[in-house]
Formats: structure tokens, sequence, C-alpha cells
């Protein structure tokens, strides 16, 4: 079974640890540098601070790996932007744009507001 989710939606982290993990820029987060207490940290410091989380997962969206659980790109940046999501609501990419992730491009809906405007997009 796939190890990604879309249901599995609920972003355990507060905005605070969000952003102690990452920065925001235009629509992508980055990572920072963790705290050094060990030689591992020292080297995953020098390999991924200031680098682009996520990956594109074959549905389309990015997404990242957090303490071995994987977690929707653009809920975090929601989360990161606006702390808590009401977990009946979904976040819906104004454009249809999946990979469009900058917070001026998302906004919390209801399941049947972001299927219709799904479909409305199909149209256009």
């Amino acid at each position: 079974m796939d190890s990604f989710i879309m249901k599995a939606k609920v972003i355990p982290y507060t905005q605070e640890e969000i952003k102690s993990l990452f920065d925001y820029n235009n629509g992508a987060l980055y990572w920072k540098p963790r705290e050094v207490v060990s030689k591992f940290i020292k080297t995953w410091n020098a390999k991924f601070v200031g680098k682009e989380v996520g990956t594109v997962h074959k549905s389309g969206y990015k997404q990242v790996r957090l303490h071995d659980k994987i977690y929707p790109l653009h809920r975090l940046i929601w989360k990161y932007h606006n702390e808590d999501i009401d977990n009946d609501l979904q976040i819906d990419h104004i454009d249809a744009n999946k990979l469009n992730n900058d917070i001026s491009n998302l906004r919390l809906v209801t399941a049947q507001e972001n299927s219709q405007h799904r479909e409305a997009m199909k149209c256009q």
C-alpha cells in the first residue's frame, strides 16, 4: 500500500514547530539548520540546510517526510501561515496547479467546494 494517503491530512506539528524546521519563500519550504548534537546532525546540516523540501508524488502533489511520516506540502505551508486546519476542510489550489503552493494560491474549502472548483477548472 502507498505510504502517502491524502485523507491522512492532520499535521501534528504546531505552527512554531513548522517554522523552526523550515523557511518559506515563494511557495516552497527550505530546510533550516538543526541543533548540532551529533556528527549525524552536523552531516545532515551540511547536506540539506537551505535546500528545497519535498518530492512530487504520483498524485501530482508535493510531499515531505518528517520523522518517518509523509505530509502534503501544501498543508504544511498552510499551517506555516495560518496555524491549525479544520480537519473537515480541504486546501484548494486556486489555479488548479498542484505544484503551485504559494500561500496566495491556497484556500480552505469544503470537499464540495473543492470538487466544484475542480470541475469548473476542467471546463476552461
